[in-house]
C-alpha cells in the first residue's frame, strides 16, 4: 500500500493454475492506490471492489481493463458517520454495504449514489467489526472481533442484520453441546458462503 510507498497490487490467478505447486498470476495486476486494502467484493457489474479502512474509501476496478470506475471517498464522507470501511457487499441493485471497523456499525446507501445511512450499530470499542460480510437472502452476516483478543468471558460474536429492517439477531444459534453458539466463538474474522451444486 501507500505507506509503503506504492499502490496495492492485486493479482488474478487462472482456475486452471490453482492446482500447481507455485501457481502463477496473469500479467498486469490491477492497482489500487490506498494504504491498506480490507475486503474485495464484485458489484453487480462484475467490477472488482476494495474497502479500506484507512483511506475511508472504496475503489472499483474494470476485471478486463483494470481501470478504476468509481470511487465512493466522497459518499462515505458525505456520510457523516466517521465510516471506517473494512466489510463489503453489494445487494443486486447495486446498493453499497459496509461495515465500520471502529464505530461498529453497518451501513448501506438508500439508493445507488447514495446517501449512505447507518442500518444497525453492533458494538462498541474495544470491539471491532474488523472482518468481512457476507449478504445472502436479504440478511448481512459480520463478525465481530474484541480488541485485545477475547477471554473465556469475552467471546466474539456473528451477527445477521437484516439489510432492509437493520433487526439483528444471533447467526450462530445455541448455548449448550454441541449446539455452543455465540457464546462460545473467538476470533471470527471471516465469513464464507457456501452455496451446494443447484442452488
Amino acid at each position: 500500500g501507500l505507506d509503503l510507498h506504492g499502490p496495492i497490487a492485486i493479482f488474478e490467478y487462472p482456475a486452471a493454475s490453482l492446482n500447481a505447486p507455485n501457481p502463477q498470476p496473469l500479467a498486469n495486476p490491477i492497482h489500487a492506490n490506498m494504504y491498506r486494502g480490507n475486503q474485495m467484493a464484485f458489484d453487480p457489474s462484475r467490477n472488482l471492489c476494495i474497502a479500506g479502512f484507512i483511506d475511508e474509501d472504496v475503489q472499483c476496478f474494470n476485471r478486463t481493463t483494470h481501470v478504476q470506475i468509481k470511487d465512493y471517498r466522497a459518499e462515505i464522507h458525505a456520510a457523516g458517520l466517521a465510516i471506517e470501511p473494512g466489510g463489503l457487499a453489494f445487494d443486486a441493485d447495486g446498493r453499497l454495504y459496509l461495515t465500520s471497523i471502529f464505530t461498529g456499525q453497518v451501513v448501506k446507501e438508500t439508493r445507488v449514489g447514495g446517501p449512505i445511512v447507518t442500518l444497525a450499530t453492533l458494538i462498541s470499542a474495544p470491539n471491532l467489526v474488523n472482518g468481512n460480510m457476507v449478504l445472502s437472502g436479504g440478511e448481512l452476516i459480520v463478525p465481530t472481533y474484541l480488541y485485545p483478543a477475547p477471554t473465556v468471558s469475552t467471546p466474539d460474536v456473528v451477527y445477521s442484520v437484516s439489510a432492509t429492517t437493520g433487526a439483528v439477531t444471533n447467526f450462530i444459534k445455541g448455548g449448550a453441546p454441541p449446539l455452543l453458539g455465540n457464546d462460545h466463538l473467538w476470533g471470527a474474522q471471516w465469513v464464507t458462503l457456501f452455496i451446494a451444486p443447484g442452488e
